[in-house]
């Protein structure tokens, strides 16, 4: 009956390293996929943020354009005598 108490408790040492080494492999690994996915993200972020910075810039560039095309209009329209 000792022999048997020591069995088991030399079964449960060996089933707690064996569990307690695939845990550390399995988080490692996880934390690896995680830090990879995460610099994807980054990198599709920036990407996306350089075309909104440039859409922006584009956007300003027309609004810029329509205004002085709405000036020379009014001031057109204010030569003529129809303002």
């Amino acid at each position: 009956m000792i022999y048997l108490n020591k069995l088991n408790k030399f079964k449960n040492w060996i089933l707690s390293k064996i569990i307690s080494r695939i845990i550390t492999i399995l988080t490692t690994e996880l934390n690896k996929e995680i830090s990879k996915q995460n610099e994807d993200l980054y990198t599709l972020l920036k990407e996306e943020f350089a075309i909104a910075k440039d859409q922006h810039t584009f956007n300003k560039i027309q609004s810029q354009e329509i205004l002085k095309q709405l000036d020379v209009l009014g001031r057109t329209l204010r030569g003529k005598g129809f303002n």
